[in-house]
């Protein structure tokens, strides 16, 4: 086994993101509370998304953003998946491209500001400036 791959069949999410923070490339499926993770730590990512699930449309938007290298289970082969991370680990201006465009995908403070509109939403609604009896 090589010194510098680590395989595991299930982590708490504590300790996947702490070891998701040292990758260098995270290889994952593309269900969307991965996808913020990886967006917000900003991480060049390969998604194996599941066939026939909402992964795939997750997949194919971060594909269409340049936000991610797509890999499809039914296309999935071993040299496939060796290219594919070759091509990625060899070219740092690839690795920047994903890791920027990854991190805009989903900007972090997207809750605060979603917070901040419904707030004011509330605030100056309607119901909220009627006068009182």
């Amino acid at each position: 086994m090589l010194d510098n791959y680590q395989s595991y069949e299930f982590l708490e999410h504590d300790k996947l993101l702490a070891l998701m923070s040292r990758a260098d490339l995270v290889i994952s499926r593309a269900g969307l509370g991965v996808l913020t993770e990886l967006s917000n730590l900003a991480k060049p990512t390969i998604l194996i998304p599941l066939p026939d699930s909402h992964q795939e449309d997750n997949a194919a938007l971060w594909l269409s953003q340049e936000a991610a290298a797509v890999l499809k289970n039914g296309d999935l082969t071993p040299d496939k998946l060796v290219e594919t991370v070759k091509e990625i680990l060899s070219n740092e201006a690839l690795r920047n491209h994903l890791s920027q465009n990854i991190k805009a995908i989903l900007p972090a403070g997207a809750t605060e500001a979603l917070k901040l509109i419904i707030i004011s939403l509330v605030e100056n609604s309607p119901r909220n400036n009627s006068p009182r009896n």
